[in-house]
Protein backbone atom coordinates (compact mmCIF):
# COMPACT_ATOMS: atom_id res chain seq x y z
CA UNK A 1 0.00 0.00 0.00
CA UNK A 2 1.41 3.39 -1.02
CA UNK A 3 0.56 6.18 1.41
CA UNK A 4 0.94 9.89 0.73
CA UNK A 5 0.24 12.76 3.08
CA UNK A 6 -1.04 15.52 0.81
CA UNK A 7 -2.07 19.08 1.47
CA UNK A 8 -5.67 19.13 0.34
CA UNK A 9 -6.01 22.86 0.11
CA UNK A 10 -8.91 24.94 1.37
CA UNK A 11 -11.67 23.39 3.44
CA UNK A 12 -15.19 24.80 3.48
CA UNK A 13 -17.42 23.47 6.24
CA UNK A 14 -20.91 23.55 4.76
CA UNK A 15 -21.88 19.97 5.56
CA UNK A 16 -18.31 19.25 4.48
CA UNK A 17 -19.38 19.42 0.85
CA UNK A 18 -16.61 19.43 -1.72
CA UNK A 19 -16.74 22.13 -4.36
CA UNK A 20 -13.97 21.34 -6.82
CA UNK A 21 -10.92 19.19 -7.35
CA UNK A 22 -8.10 20.63 -9.45
CA UNK A 23 -5.50 17.89 -9.39
CA UNK A 24 -4.47 14.80 -7.44
CA UNK A 25 -0.70 15.13 -7.35
CA UNK A 26 1.18 14.16 -4.22
CA UNK A 27 1.41 16.98 -1.68
CA UNK A 28 -0.25 19.31 -4.12
CA UNK A 29 -3.90 18.36 -4.61
CA UNK A 30 -6.11 21.35 -3.94
CA UNK A 31 -9.75 21.29 -2.90
CA UNK A 32 -12.11 23.99 -1.68
CA UNK A 33 -14.34 23.31 1.32
CA UNK A 34 -16.65 25.51 3.32
CA UNK A 35 -16.17 26.36 6.97
CA UNK A 36 -18.99 27.23 9.30
CA UNK A 37 -17.80 30.86 9.38
CA UNK A 38 -20.12 32.83 7.15
CA UNK A 39 -19.70 36.34 5.79
CA UNK A 40 -21.18 38.50 3.07
CA UNK A 41 -18.44 37.08 0.81
CA UNK A 42 -19.46 33.46 1.35
CA UNK A 43 -18.02 30.73 3.61
CA UNK A 44 -14.43 31.15 4.76
CA UNK A 45 -11.69 28.81 3.56
CA UNK A 46 -9.02 26.94 5.52
CA UNK A 47 -6.25 24.47 4.56
CA UNK A 48 -6.65 20.77 5.29
CA UNK A 49 -4.58 17.59 4.80
CA UNK A 50 -5.67 14.34 3.15
CA UNK A 51 -4.10 10.92 3.65
CA UNK A 52 -3.96 9.57 0.10
CA UNK A 53 -3.78 5.86 -0.68
CA UNK A 54 -5.13 3.38 -3.22
CA UNK A 55 -8.33 1.58 -2.24
CA UNK A 56 -7.84 -2.18 -1.75
CA UNK A 57 -11.40 -3.48 -2.19
CA UNK A 58 -14.95 -2.70 -1.11
CA UNK A 59 -14.71 -5.21 1.74
CA UNK A 60 -12.12 -3.17 3.60
CA UNK A 61 -12.35 -0.21 5.93
CA UNK A 62 -9.45 1.82 7.27
CA UNK A 63 -7.97 3.23 10.45
CA UNK A 64 -6.23 6.54 9.81
CA UNK A 65 -3.95 8.29 12.30
CA UNK A 66 -2.48 11.76 12.01
CA UNK A 67 0.87 12.77 13.51
CA UNK A 68 2.41 16.21 13.91
CA UNK A 69 6.06 16.36 14.92
CA UNK A 70 5.72 12.58 15.67
CA UNK A 71 2.88 13.22 18.14
CA UNK A 72 -0.45 11.48 17.57
CA UNK A 73 -2.98 14.27 17.02
CA UNK A 74 -6.20 12.57 15.91
CA UNK A 75 -7.32 9.16 14.64
CA UNK A 76 -10.28 7.84 12.70
CA UNK A 77 -11.47 4.19 13.05
CA UNK A 78 -13.33 1.85 10.68
CA UNK A 79 -13.75 4.39 7.90
CA UNK A 80 -14.83 3.20 4.49
CA UNK A 81 -13.07 4.55 1.45
CA UNK A 82 -16.32 6.21 0.37
CA UNK A 83 -16.20 8.23 3.57
CA UNK A 84 -12.49 9.01 3.46
CA UNK A 85 -13.43 12.69 3.24
CA UNK A 86 -14.27 12.59 6.95
CA UNK A 87 -10.65 11.78 7.88
CA UNK A 88 -9.13 15.10 6.77
CA UNK A 89 -6.72 16.74 9.18
CA UNK A 90 -8.20 20.16 9.92
CA UNK A 91 -6.73 23.21 11.70
CA UNK A 92 -9.19 22.62 14.54
CA UNK A 93 -7.32 19.37 15.27
CA UNK A 94 -3.96 21.01 15.84
CA UNK A 95 -3.77 24.83 15.59
CA UNK A 96 -4.33 25.44 19.31
CA UNK A 97 -1.29 23.30 20.18
CA UNK A 98 1.07 23.40 17.19
CA UNK A 99 2.24 26.32 15.10
CA UNK A 100 3.72 26.28 11.64
CA UNK A 101 6.26 25.10 10.61
CA UNK A 102 5.15 21.52 11.40
CA UNK A 103 6.05 18.00 10.24
CA UNK A 104 2.91 16.11 9.20
CA UNK A 105 2.54 12.37 8.65
CA UNK A 106 -0.41 9.98 8.37
CA UNK A 107 -0.70 6.26 8.99
CA UNK A 108 -3.24 3.77 7.50
CA UNK A 109 -4.31 0.28 8.58
CA UNK A 110 -6.78 -1.83 6.62
CA UNK A 111 -9.57 -3.91 8.27
CA UNK A 112 -11.63 -6.66 6.73
CA UNK A 113 -15.44 -6.46 6.41
CA UNK A 114 -15.97 -7.94 9.86
CA UNK A 115 -13.68 -5.29 11.42
CA UNK A 116 -11.73 -7.98 13.20
CA UNK A 117 -8.49 -8.57 11.33
CA UNK A 118 -6.29 -5.49 11.23
CA UNK A 119 -3.41 -5.16 8.78
CA UNK A 120 -0.02 -3.54 9.40
CA UNK A 121 0.30 0.23 9.62
CA UNK A 122 1.64 2.01 6.56
CA UNK A 123 3.10 5.46 7.15
CA UNK A 124 3.44 8.28 4.69
CA UNK A 125 6.55 10.35 4.15
CA UNK A 126 6.90 13.40 6.37
CA UNK A 127 5.41 16.56 4.88
CA UNK A 128 6.87 19.91 5.98
CA UNK A 129 4.02 22.38 6.28
CA UNK A 130 4.71 26.10 6.54
CA UNK A 131 7.17 28.51 4.96
CA UNK A 132 10.39 26.81 3.95
CA UNK A 133 13.51 27.52 1.95
CA UNK A 134 12.65 25.86 -1.35
CA UNK A 135 16.12 24.36 -1.87
CA UNK A 136 15.01 21.75 0.70
CA UNK A 137 11.70 20.91 -0.95
CA UNK A 138 12.92 17.62 -2.35
CA UNK A 139 13.92 16.35 1.08
CA UNK A 140 10.81 17.72 2.82
CA UNK A 141 12.73 17.73 6.08
CA UNK A 142 13.28 20.52 8.53
CA UNK A 143 17.01 21.10 8.96
CA UNK A 144 18.19 23.04 11.98
CA UNK A 145 19.69 25.87 9.93
CA UNK A 146 20.09 27.06 6.36
CA UNK A 147 23.26 28.80 5.26
CA UNK A 148 24.22 30.97 2.30
CA UNK A 149 27.44 32.74 1.44
CA UNK A 150 27.69 36.03 -0.45
CA UNK A 151 30.74 38.09 -1.31
CA UNK A 152 30.89 41.80 -0.62
CA UNK A 153 29.31 43.67 -3.50
CA UNK A 154 27.60 40.50 -4.83
CA UNK A 155 24.10 39.06 -4.47
CA UNK A 156 22.62 35.72 -3.53
CA UNK A 157 19.01 34.58 -3.97
CA UNK A 158 17.15 32.92 -1.10
CA UNK A 159 13.99 31.18 -2.31
CA UNK A 160 11.08 30.78 0.05
CA UNK A 161 8.01 28.65 -0.61
CA UNK A 162 4.76 28.23 1.27
CA UNK A 163 3.62 24.59 1.44
CA UNK A 164 0.24 25.32 3.00
CA UNK A 165 -2.52 27.13 1.09
CA UNK A 166 -3.36 30.60 2.36
CA UNK A 167 -6.75 30.78 4.09
CA UNK A 168 -9.38 33.39 3.35
CA UNK A 169 -12.38 34.87 5.16
CA UNK A 170 -14.56 34.43 2.10
CA UNK A 171 -14.90 32.25 -0.97
CA UNK A 172 -16.08 34.77 -3.55
CA UNK A 173 -13.49 36.00 -6.05
CA UNK A 174 -13.88 39.59 -4.93
CA UNK A 175 -12.40 38.62 -1.54
CA UNK A 176 -10.03 35.75 -2.46
CA UNK A 177 -8.25 38.01 -4.94
CA UNK A 178 -7.15 40.23 -2.05
CA UNK A 179 -6.39 37.54 0.54
CA UNK A 180 -2.72 37.09 1.39
CA UNK A 181 -0.33 36.21 4.19
CA UNK A 182 2.33 38.80 5.00
CA UNK A 183 5.81 38.02 6.26
CA UNK A 184 8.07 40.70 7.74
CA UNK A 185 11.82 40.50 7.48
CA UNK A 186 14.05 41.24 10.43
CA UNK A 187 17.67 40.75 11.32
CA UNK A 188 17.88 39.75 14.98
CA UNK A 189 18.23 41.55 17.48
CA UNK A 190 14.63 40.36 17.77
CA UNK A 191 12.61 43.52 17.44
CA UNK A 192 8.91 44.00 18.01
CA UNK A 193 6.71 42.17 15.55
CA UNK A 194 5.31 43.89 12.48
CA UNK A 195 8.24 46.26 12.31
CA UNK A 196 10.74 46.42 9.49
CA UNK A 197 14.39 46.14 10.49
CA UNK A 198 16.05 45.16 7.23
CA UNK A 199 18.65 47.91 7.06
CA UNK A 200 21.98 46.63 8.25
CA UNK A 201 25.72 47.16 8.13
CA UNK A 202 26.15 43.87 6.26
CA UNK A 203 23.14 43.26 4.00
CA UNK A 204 20.76 44.99 1.62
CA UNK A 205 17.62 43.61 -0.01
CA UNK A 206 16.44 44.15 -3.57
CA UNK A 207 12.68 44.47 -4.19
CA UNK A 208 11.52 43.03 -0.84
CA UNK A 209 12.94 45.50 1.68
CA UNK A 210 10.67 44.83 4.66
CA UNK A 211 9.25 41.47 3.66
CA UNK A 212 6.74 39.98 1.23
CA UNK A 213 3.18 38.72 0.91
CA UNK A 214 1.95 35.33 -0.33
CA UNK A 215 -1.37 35.61 -2.13
CA UNK A 216 -4.31 33.21 -1.91
CA UNK A 217 -4.25 32.48 -5.63
CA UNK A 218 -0.46 32.05 -5.98
CA UNK A 219 0.42 30.41 -2.68
CA UNK A 220 2.44 27.61 -4.31
CA UNK A 221 4.81 29.94 -6.19
CA UNK A 222 8.28 30.59 -4.79
CA UNK A 223 9.32 34.03 -3.58
CA UNK A 224 12.88 35.06 -4.37
CA UNK A 225 14.60 37.26 -1.79
CA UNK A 226 17.68 38.82 -3.41
CA UNK A 227 20.27 39.58 -0.74
CA UNK A 228 23.11 42.01 -1.46
CA UNK A 229 26.30 41.80 0.58
CA UNK A 230 27.26 45.34 1.58
CA UNK A 231 30.87 46.35 1.22
CA UNK A 232 32.43 47.95 4.28
CA UNK A 233 35.26 49.46 2.28
CA UNK A 234 37.62 48.71 5.14
CA UNK A 235 41.04 47.25 4.41
CA UNK A 236 41.09 44.75 7.25
CA UNK A 237 37.68 43.28 7.92
CA UNK A 238 36.64 39.73 8.72
CA UNK A 239 33.68 37.82 7.32
CA UNK A 240 30.34 38.89 8.79
CA UNK A 241 27.46 36.60 9.75
CA UNK A 242 23.80 37.65 9.73
CA UNK A 243 20.54 35.75 10.24
CA UNK A 244 17.38 36.40 8.21
CA UNK A 245 14.31 36.09 10.40
CA UNK A 246 10.76 36.11 9.04
CA UNK A 247 7.71 36.81 11.18
CA UNK A 248 4.14 36.34 10.02
CA UNK A 249 1.58 39.09 10.23
CA UNK A 250 -1.52 37.17 11.18
CA UNK A 251 -4.42 36.99 8.80
CA UNK A 252 -4.92 33.29 9.50
CA UNK A 253 -4.67 31.82 13.00
CA UNK A 254 -2.48 28.90 11.90
CA UNK A 255 0.26 31.42 11.04
CA UNK A 256 0.18 33.16 14.41
CA UNK A 257 3.63 32.87 16.05
CA UNK A 258 4.81 30.65 13.20
CA UNK A 259 8.23 29.11 13.78
CA UNK A 260 10.03 29.86 10.53
CA UNK A 261 13.67 28.68 10.41
CA UNK A 262 16.26 31.43 10.25
CA UNK A 263 18.57 31.63 7.27
CA UNK A 264 22.24 32.22 7.96
CA UNK A 265 24.04 34.53 5.53
CA UNK A 266 27.82 34.88 5.68
CA UNK A 267 29.19 37.97 3.93
CA UNK A 268 32.72 37.21 2.79
CA UNK A 269 35.34 39.88 2.33
CA UNK A 270 36.32 40.33 -1.30
CA UNK A 271 39.75 39.15 -2.26
CA UNK A 272 41.08 42.52 -3.43
CA UNK A 273 44.12 43.45 -1.36
CA UNK A 274 43.94 47.21 -0.93
CA UNK A 275 46.87 47.46 1.47
CA UNK A 276 49.38 50.01 0.20
CA UNK A 277 47.23 51.05 -2.76
CA UNK A 278 47.15 54.80 -2.32
CA UNK A 279 47.00 57.88 -4.50
CA UNK A 280 48.86 60.94 -3.35
CA UNK A 281 49.75 64.41 -4.49
CA UNK A 282 52.64 66.03 -2.65
CA UNK A 283 54.22 69.34 -3.54
CA UNK A 284 55.26 70.50 -6.06
CA UNK A 285 53.06 68.42 -6.94
CA UNK A 286 54.30 64.91 -7.59
CA UNK A 287 51.39 62.57 -8.18
CA UNK A 288 51.27 58.83 -7.71
CA UNK A 289 48.29 56.85 -9.01
CA UNK A 290 46.70 54.05 -6.99
CA UNK A 291 48.36 51.47 -9.24
CA UNK A 292 51.78 53.05 -8.76
CA UNK A 293 52.45 55.31 -11.78
CA UNK A 294 54.29 58.51 -10.84
CA UNK A 295 54.27 61.79 -12.75
CA UNK A 296 54.59 65.55 -12.18
CA UNK A 297 51.88 68.16 -12.81
CA UNK A 298 53.20 71.71 -13.19
CA UNK A 299 49.99 73.29 -14.44
CA UNK A 300 47.88 75.66 -12.35
CA UNK A 301 44.12 75.42 -11.99
CA UNK A 302 41.45 73.07 -10.66
CA UNK A 303 41.51 69.36 -11.50
CA UNK A 304 39.58 66.18 -10.68
CA UNK A 305 41.93 64.12 -8.58
CA UNK A 306 39.41 61.35 -7.91
CA UNK A 307 35.96 60.61 -9.33
CA UNK A 308 33.73 57.66 -8.47
CA UNK A 309 31.52 55.95 -11.04
CA UNK A 310 29.42 54.34 -8.29
CA UNK A 311 28.03 57.54 -6.84
CA UNK A 312 28.27 61.35 -6.73
CA UNK A 313 31.68 61.30 -5.05
CA UNK A 314 34.63 63.40 -6.23
CA UNK A 315 37.80 65.03 -4.94
CA UNK A 316 38.98 68.24 -6.63
CA UNK A 317 42.44 69.70 -6.18
CA UNK A 318 43.58 73.27 -6.84
CA UNK A 319 47.16 73.81 -8.03
CA UNK A 320 48.63 77.28 -7.53
CA UNK A 321 52.00 78.76 -8.51
CA UNK A 322 54.66 77.96 -5.95
CA UNK A 323 57.32 80.29 -7.32
CA UNK A 324 56.65 83.78 -8.65
CA UNK A 325 57.54 84.27 -12.27
CA UNK A 326 58.04 80.62 -13.18
CA UNK A 327 55.82 77.86 -14.43
CA UNK A 328 58.23 75.11 -13.38
CA UNK A 329 56.34 74.22 -10.24
CA UNK A 330 52.86 74.33 -8.80
CA UNK A 331 51.61 73.30 -5.37
CA UNK A 332 48.48 71.95 -3.72
CA UNK A 333 46.60 74.99 -2.46
CA UNK A 334 43.04 73.72 -2.30
CA UNK A 335 40.99 70.57 -1.93
CA UNK A 336 37.25 70.03 -2.29
CA UNK A 337 35.52 66.76 -1.35
CA UNK A 338 32.03 66.36 -2.76
CA UNK A 339 29.16 63.92 -2.16
CA UNK A 340 26.13 65.04 -4.12
CA UNK A 341 25.08 68.32 -2.42
CA UNK A 342 27.50 67.89 0.49
CA UNK A 343 30.83 69.68 0.27
CA UNK A 344 33.96 70.03 2.39
CA UNK A 345 36.42 72.57 1.02
CA UNK A 346 39.80 73.96 2.14
CA UNK A 347 41.65 76.65 0.19
CA UNK A 348 44.99 78.20 1.15
CA UNK A 349 45.57 80.13 -2.10
CA UNK A 350 45.43 83.90 -2.19
CA UNK A 351 43.33 85.96 -4.59
CA UNK A 352 42.94 85.17 -8.25
CA UNK A 353 41.58 82.18 -10.07
CA UNK A 354 44.91 80.36 -10.25
CA UNK A 355 46.39 82.39 -7.40
CA UNK A 356 49.78 82.66 -5.81
CA UNK A 357 50.42 80.83 -2.59
CA UNK A 358 50.00 82.64 0.71
CA UNK A 359 53.18 81.25 2.16
CA UNK A 360 53.02 81.31 5.94
CA UNK A 361 49.28 82.04 6.06
CA UNK A 362 47.60 80.67 9.16
CA UNK A 363 44.02 81.35 8.08
CA UNK A 364 42.95 79.06 5.24
CA UNK A 365 39.42 79.33 3.90
CA UNK A 366 37.35 76.33 5.08
CA UNK A 367 33.78 75.57 4.02
CA UNK A 368 31.47 72.79 5.23
CA UNK A 369 28.19 72.52 3.36
CA UNK A 370 25.46 69.96 4.22
CA UNK A 371 28.04 67.70 5.81
CA UNK A 372 26.64 65.06 8.13
CA UNK A 373 27.56 61.52 9.12
CA UNK A 374 25.60 60.01 6.23
CA UNK A 375 27.38 62.02 3.52
CA UNK A 376 30.93 62.09 4.85
CA UNK A 377 32.73 61.79 8.16
CA UNK A 378 35.18 64.65 8.81
CA UNK A 379 37.77 64.20 11.53
CA UNK A 380 40.02 67.11 12.45
CA UNK A 381 43.22 66.83 14.45
CA UNK A 382 44.73 70.31 14.56
CA UNK A 383 45.77 71.01 10.97
CA UNK A 384 45.33 67.37 9.92
CA UNK A 385 42.05 66.26 8.33
CA UNK A 386 40.68 62.83 7.51
CA UNK A 387 37.46 62.51 5.51
CA UNK A 388 35.68 59.18 5.00
CA UNK A 389 33.07 58.72 2.25
CA UNK A 390 30.15 56.23 2.49
CA UNK A 391 32.09 53.87 0.19
CA UNK A 392 34.88 53.63 2.78
CA UNK A 393 37.26 55.78 0.71
CA UNK A 394 39.49 57.91 2.94
CA UNK A 395 41.00 61.31 2.04
CA UNK A 396 43.79 62.67 4.25
CA UNK A 397 45.62 66.01 4.10
CA UNK A 398 47.19 68.60 6.35
CA UNK A 399 47.93 72.33 6.25
CA UNK A 400 51.37 73.75 6.99
CA UNK A 401 52.75 77.25 6.33
CA UNK A 402 49.95 78.14 3.96
CA UNK A 403 50.43 74.96 1.94
CA UNK A 404 48.70 71.63 1.64
CA UNK A 405 51.92 69.66 1.38
CA UNK A 406 50.35 66.20 0.94
CA UNK A 407 46.97 64.83 -0.15
CA UNK A 408 46.46 61.09 0.28
CA UNK A 409 43.50 59.10 -1.03
CA UNK A 410 43.05 55.58 0.33
CA UNK A 411 40.55 53.84 -1.98
CA UNK A 412 38.14 51.16 -0.81
CA UNK A 413 37.31 47.89 -2.54
CA UNK A 414 34.27 49.65 -4.01
CA UNK A 415 36.63 51.86 -5.99
CA UNK A 416 38.20 48.97 -7.89
CA UNK A 417 37.40 49.44 -11.59
CA UNK A 418 34.96 52.18 -10.61
CA UNK A 419 37.04 55.36 -10.32
CA UNK A 420 39.13 57.62 -12.49
CA UNK A 421 40.77 61.07 -12.46
CA UNK A 422 44.41 62.05 -11.92
CA UNK A 423 44.58 59.16 -9.42
CA UNK A 424 44.13 56.85 -12.40
CA UNK A 425 41.85 53.95 -13.20
CA UNK A 426 42.04 51.40 -10.36
CA UNK A 427 42.53 47.95 -11.89
CA UNK A 428 41.46 44.78 -10.10
CA UNK A 429 44.89 43.24 -10.79
CA UNK A 430 46.91 46.35 -9.90
CA UNK A 431 48.16 46.73 -13.47
CA UNK A 432 49.16 50.32 -14.26
CA UNK A 433 48.80 50.12 -18.06
CA UNK A 434 45.44 51.96 -17.96
CA UNK A 435 46.33 54.61 -15.38
CA UNK A 436 46.33 57.43 -17.93
CA UNK A 437 42.80 56.76 -19.17
CA UNK A 438 41.36 59.96 -20.62
CA UNK A 439 38.17 61.45 -19.23
CA UNK A 440 34.97 59.78 -20.51
CA UNK A 441 36.98 57.63 -22.88
CA UNK A 442 38.48 54.17 -23.19
CA UNK A 443 41.63 55.65 -24.67
CA UNK A 444 44.88 55.64 -22.68
CA UNK A 445 47.07 58.71 -23.16
CA UNK A 446 50.77 58.39 -23.91
CA UNK A 447 51.42 62.08 -23.23
CA UNK A 448 51.19 63.12 -19.57
CA UNK A 449 50.10 66.69 -20.39
CA UNK A 450 47.23 65.42 -22.55
CA UNK A 451 46.12 63.17 -19.69
CA UNK A 452 46.32 65.95 -17.09
CA UNK A 453 44.51 68.46 -19.31
CA UNK A 454 41.63 66.02 -19.83
CA UNK A 455 40.94 66.13 -16.08
CA UNK A 456 40.89 69.92 -15.73
CA UNK A 457 37.61 70.97 -14.09
CA UNK A 458 35.22 72.71 -16.46
CA UNK A 459 33.55 75.97 -15.49
CA UNK A 460 30.39 74.12 -14.43
CA UNK A 461 32.41 71.66 -12.35
CA UNK A 462 34.62 74.13 -10.52
CA UNK A 463 34.31 74.19 -6.73
CA UNK A 464 37.49 75.93 -5.58
CA UNK A 465 37.59 79.11 -7.63
CA UNK A 466 36.86 82.27 -5.61
CA UNK A 467 33.96 83.33 -7.82
CA UNK A 468 32.29 79.96 -7.20
CA UNK A 469 32.88 80.24 -3.47
CA UNK A 470 31.37 83.75 -3.51
CA UNK A 471 28.29 82.55 -5.47
CA UNK A 472 27.66 79.75 -2.96
CA UNK A 473 27.71 82.26 -0.11
CA UNK A 474 25.23 84.50 -1.95
CA UNK A 475 22.88 81.49 -2.26
CA UNK A 476 23.04 80.56 1.40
Amino acid sequence: MIIDCAIDGWKRHDNDSELSNHDNSCCGSRRYYRTNKQSMFGPSLEPVFRCQFVELADMYSYDIEWFINDDLVVDFKNTTYANIQTTLLKPSHWSSIYKLNILVRCSVRARNEYYIQIGPAYKSEIYTAGLIVSIFLEKLRKPDKFEYNVQEGKTVTVRYKVTVPIGCLGSLHVITSSCDQKFYLSLPEYQNRNQCNASTFSLNFHQYHCGFAISFNNWNQSVELVVHGKTTGLYFHTDRTMFLHLESVTSDSIWDNASIPEVKVVVSRVEYNMTGRQCHSYNDPHIRTVDGTQFDATEVGEYLLYRSKRGPYAVHVLFGSCVIGTALASCNCGIAIKNNQSLFLVRTCGTGSTAKMNIGSSSPYIERRNCDQSSMIIEEYGNFYQVTLPTGTEIEFYIADGLIPVININPSVLDVENTDGLCGFISSDGNAYDDFTLRDSQLVATDIKVFVDSWRASLSEQLLQLNRIYQRHILI
